[in-house]
């Protein structure tokens, strides 16, 4: 009996520890899974117009990748359209009092890096027409926002809306926006709106944009804040202050997903090689949201067998190479950019000597040493062949 109990209390300890080693290999994924910090790029942009399009100026620093959110608005009695640019995809549009907000994005590309500004065509004949743009770095490229984005504003006819609904955020540090859009107002340059609301986060203003105290015009706005535990939002709201008639306005929240930060290994040191071999096996390996990486050598025009992207590859120097080659591992694929890591490898010249004299050839009659002289790598002995002669250092 008592060894039937040391044998079910040893199995249990077993079975703990393996419990235990899983929650601990759980976690240890999940830290590795690093997200990347959300993050303003440079500072908003706005415009405004007295016709039936305004033109934006783009964010400074946009790189590929970023996430673009323009929230237009336009002043116009009769039928509205939605704002539209090339290459901006809708998010939600609803119409107001004379007026129609629109919420539109865009991830840059390439081709973005050399564009000043958007234009946004609004419905024709519109008297007045504001726009903002607010760029945002390390977001899901793939996967901007981290809860399916609202279809449509929350409308109300009142200075102050608290009803934009809630939503629940699925991945920890999520960046919550709620966005503000009043027209038909006589707005103020950037005093028109205050009293940004939502349970969790707390909520910092981005941008408040008016049309200079023009009649009927319209004013847009925003702010934002971290959720840094997953979870529900509560509500949202804000205060138009110009909005006193009231007019019909807008309001709308965004989560915005952060991207995985990829990480790329190099693996563990090199042993040095003579000029003319190869590596061993450069042992890389990538992590976070990399599918894969490539290898360089920094310009020294070497080859990778069997190609750069194995990740485990050998490295061929050129064939009169020697020094010190600069190994550097990028990893590609992912939501979140590219990361580098690098090791060092050592490529020396084989050794050489070659010996000198003068007198050549000698007469068996000479008996006094002779002076030699020896070049090439430093150290080693002296011998000679067949045996007979003696060589000794000076």
């Amino acid at each position: 009996m008592n060894l039937h109990l040391r044998f079910a209390q040893h199995l249990e300890d077993r079975i703990t520890g393996f419990r235990n080693l899983s929650v601990f290999l759980i976690l240890l994924l999940s830290f590795n899974q690093a997200t990347a910090q959300i993050a303003l790029r440079g500072t908003a942009t706005s415009a405004i117009s007295t016709s039936a399009s305004v033109t934006v100026n783009k964010p400074t620093g946009i790189v590929v990748g970023d996430l673009m959110i323009a929230n237009i608005g336009n002043y116009f009695d009769g039928t509205q359209s939605t704002a539209t640019s090339t290459g901006w995809t809708l998010i939600a549009a609803n119409d107001l009092s004379r007026g129609r907000a629109t919420l539109l994005y865009k991830v840059a590309t390439s081709a973005d890096l050399s564009v000043t500004s958007y234009t946004f065509d609004v419905t024709g004949s519109s008297s007045a027409a504001t726009g903002a743009i607010i760029a945002f770095a390390n977001v899901d490229r793939v996967t901007p926002f981290d809860v399916t984005a609202a279809s449509s504003w929350t409308t109300i006819q009142a200075t102050t809306i608290n009803t934009i609904p809630s939503i629940t955020t699925v991945t920890a540090n999520a960046a919550v926006v709620v966005f503000g859009n009043c027209t038909r107002i006589t707005s103020s340059t950037n005093t028109n709106f205050n009293s940004w609301s939502l349970t969790n986060p707390t909520l910092t203003e981005l941008y408040d944009v008016g049309h200079n105290a023009v009649t009927n015009s319209v004013a847009v706005g925003a702010a934002w804040g971290f959720r840094t535990t997953t979870g529900s939002t509560g509500n949202g709201g804000f205060t138009c202050t110009p909005n006193t008639n009231p007019r019909t306005m807008g309001g709308i929240m965004l989560a915005l997903r952060p991207c995985i930060a990829p990480v790329a290994n190099a693996g563990t040191a090199l042993a040095a090689i003579c000029r003319g071999g190869t590596s061993a096996a450069l042992g890389g390996s990538v992590s976070g949201s990399a599918t894969g990486g490539t290898w360089s050598d920094g310009g020294v025009g070497g080859s990778f067998s069997p190609n750069a992207t194995t990740l485990n590859a050998t490295y061929t120097p050129p064939a009169a190479y020697s020094g010190t080659v600069t190994l550097t591992l990028t990893t590609s694929g992912g939501s979140c950019g590219t990361a580098t890591s690098s090791k060092s490898l050592t490529v020396t010249s084989p050794n050489s000597a070659t010996i000198s004299y003068a007198g050549n050839p000698f007469c068996r009659s000479v008996s006094t040493a002779q002076s030699v002289t020896l070049t090439g790598t430093t150290g080693g002995t002296y011998s000679a062949s067949p045996a007979g002669l003696s060589i000794t250092e000076a």
